[in-house]
């Protein structure tokens, strides 16, 4: 649009956690005598090195902590001369994102994540930033060492640096609205409950995830997880087996970053016959000082806010490839691409035995979650369907229901929120190289739209991709500038409600085209999310 935006890319905002501070909380950096040349993608937290394409800067360090702005400049044309001069302007607001990748992988510089688009065209200032994953971010020893939690300690000194400086930038610190997608998301939703963070941000946008169900884990459990990856690293101590000993955590110190992270970035695992997924976050009793969904019953959260939700159409298919082996599948039927042949009856067993393997108490019947999924069904339908249903049903149980669980608790519990929720359902252009053709519309592909990929890569997007994305751009920073989402046409965006004693959670549905009436719908996935997903979220 011609418009112009500063970029400023790798501020650094903690010191590098390396050596002594490896596992620990960060350390604020020093401050600078000299200008700092902002001109750089920062390296990548350490991880395994799967998506190096996707990256800006393909480097992996431990020295990682870093942040980007993107500032629009405001211009004025001049009465006598008739140019165009930069104006000192009113605050912004400001849009704070945290990046997605299964606490596992994923770095601000990825490609989808650059901010002059969102910045320029909603006129916002716009952060992301780095954060540690797997181990470095998230093992739990249960002392100060390894106190866990620290990516999210890493999410509150970035978003408190931004709360402190971002006014330099032009961004209003009254004004910040956190958001994220995937595990971005779930860190999110974690800021909303924590008393570290709940008071540095105004909205938040969850994007597909929340904190509920596996997401976080008790002590215990998190200090036995931990102490086996421990293990294959042959850190150990025989003298107090089972227990994080100086020994340990000093030898867990001194292993190299590549080995580590390959031994601890694992999704699922093999846990007494059954799958369990890892659960990065843990109730540590300060940054989280219960679990979220005690937190969120008892109203220890923030109150008064505003918050949106959000999920896409298919949020499973394109991570099926993950769970494929802990159930002795192959993982080639789910391939993104070129999947091999599958019948109904494989999927519907496939799925059964999926949800019976889960290891959650109470256990999932996998019987009654293949019954509802593969309703209307048969060995007629073409082998995408089949397969997608496996996808839908997982993303359901790992994405969509605990997002909007987490919306509705919090609703129910302070009806003075105002909560709004969108449904992406758009997928016109095979332009993902992660979301395959015989797949729905992908955990994540909102995201892209968020951040304008269409207009940065005109190539491969069609014009009416263009329109989407510019509407995904309104809808986000209308909600970051006045707390609520614009109209939609003739509509005003409804947000929750009650009715006796029952939340009324109505939905805006971003589709290929607008439908003739409104896209407006209420309770999206309410049988699935109530009747069959709602013990396992635990609201």
């Amino acid at each position: 649009d011609g418009k112009q935006v500063n970029e400023f890319l790798g501020i650094p905002y903690a010191k590098p956690p390396k050596g002594d501070l490896r596992f620990r909380k960060p350390v604020p950096t020093d401050s600078w005598s000299q200008p700092l040349v902002a001109d750089k993608w920062p390296n990548a937290c350490s991880q395994l090195n799967i998506y190096p394409e996707y990256y800006q800067n393909k480097n992996i360090s431990e020295d990682c902590l870093y942040l980007n702005i993107w500032s629009p400049v405001s211009t004025v044309r001049s009465k006598v001369t008739g140019r165009k001069t930069r104006k000192v302007s009113q605050l912004k607001p400001v849009m704070f994102y945290a990046h997605g990748g299964g606490f596992s992988v994923g770095s601000s510089s990825q490609l989808n994540y650059r901010g002059e688009v969102l910045a320029t065209k909603g006129d916002v200032i716009v952060v992301t930033f780095n954060y540690r994953l797997n181990a470095f971010g998230f093992l739990y020893t249960g002392t100060d060492d390894g106190p866990g939690n620290v990516g999210l300690w890493d999410h509150a000194l970035a978003l408190e640096w931004v709360h402190k400086n971002i006014r330099n930038f032009g961004g209003d610190p009254e004004k910040i609205t956190i958001f994220g997608t995937s595990a971005g998301s779930m860190t999110s939703s974690a800021l909303v409950l924590s008393p570290i963070t709940r008071n540095l941000f105004k909205n938040a946008i969850l994007m597909s995830g929340s904190a509920l169900g596996e997401m976080t884990g008790n002590p215990d459990e998190m200090k036995q997880y931990w102490l086996q990856v421990a293990k294959y690293v042959n850190c150990t101590d025989d003298k107090s087996p089972g227990t994080f000993t100086p020994k340990v955590i000093n030898c867990l110190k001194a292993v190299d970053q590549e080995t580590l992270a390959t031994y601890s970035s694992a999704v699922a695992y093999q846990a007494g016959g059954a799958i369990k997924q890892v659960s990065f976050m843990v109730a540590d009793g300060i940054f989280l000082p219960k679990k979220p969904h005690e937190m969120l019953i008892s109203g220890d959260f923030r109150k008064d806010m505003n918050l949106m939700i959000g999920n896409c159409e298919d949020e499973g298919s394109n991570v099926l490839m993950l769970f494929a082996s802990n159930l002795g599948e192959d993982p080639k039927k789910y391939d993104t691409h070129n999947p091999t042949p599958i019948t109904y009856t494989e999927a519907y067993n496939t799925t059964k035995n999926l949800f019976s393997s889960l290891a959650l108490k109470p256990r999932i019947n996998g019987e009654d979650v293949a019954k509802l999924y593969f309703t209307g069904l048969s060995d007629k339908t073409s082998q995408d369907v089949v397969r997608r249903s496996i996808g839908y049903a997982f993303g359901d149980y790992a994405m969509t229901c605990p997002t909007i669980s987490f919306a509705k608790s919090l609703y129910k519990t302070d009806p003075k929120s105002n909560v709004y929720q969108y449904y992406f359902n758009s997928k016109i252009s095979d332009w993902n190289p992660l979301c395959g053709p015989w797949m729905g519309v992908c955990h994540t592909n909102d995201v892209d739209h968020v951040f304008g990929m269409p207009f940065l890569d005109t190539k491969r997007f069609v014009d009416r991709e263009r329109d989407i994305s510019q509407q995904m751009i309104d809808i986000f920073t209308t909600f970051a500038r006045n707390g609520k989402p614009p109209a939609q046409g003739d509509s005003d965006w409804p947000q929750y409600y009650t009715i006796g004693d029952n939340t009324v959670a109505p939905y805006y549905e971003v589709t290929n085209y607008p439908k003739n009436i409104t896209n407006f719908n209420t309770d999206l996935k309410i049988t699935d999310c109530e009747n069959l997903f709602k013990p396992y979220v635990k609201i």
